[in-house]
């Protein structure tokens, strides 16, 4: 993802937040977004909260449910607990 499909993607969720009546929207900070941060912030947006989901690459480790085929905990701060 470049940087100028970073700035269209967001401008266009400004946008259509407004014609929905959103008063907000949520941007999850992916590995994907992680190198567009400081953009990202330049818009206002800011850190609200950090979410584990209760699901484990290795089943065996406890209750947690195994992850689907093809996703990954991506969580950097959770990531030596997946």
């Amino acid at each position: 993802m470049n940087a100028q499909l970073v700035s269209d993607v967001l401008a266009e969720l400004a946008v259509r937040g407004v014609q929905l009546g959103a008063k907000s929207n949520e941007l999850a900070i992916t590995s994907l977004w992680q190198r567009h941060r400081r953009a990202i912030e330049s818009l206002n947006y800011r850190h609200s909260y950090n979410d584990c989901d209760m699901i484990c690459g290795d089943p065996a480790r406890g209750p947690d449910l195994p992850l689907p085929p093809g996703a990954i905990c991506s969580n950097p701060i959770f990531a030596p607990v997946c």
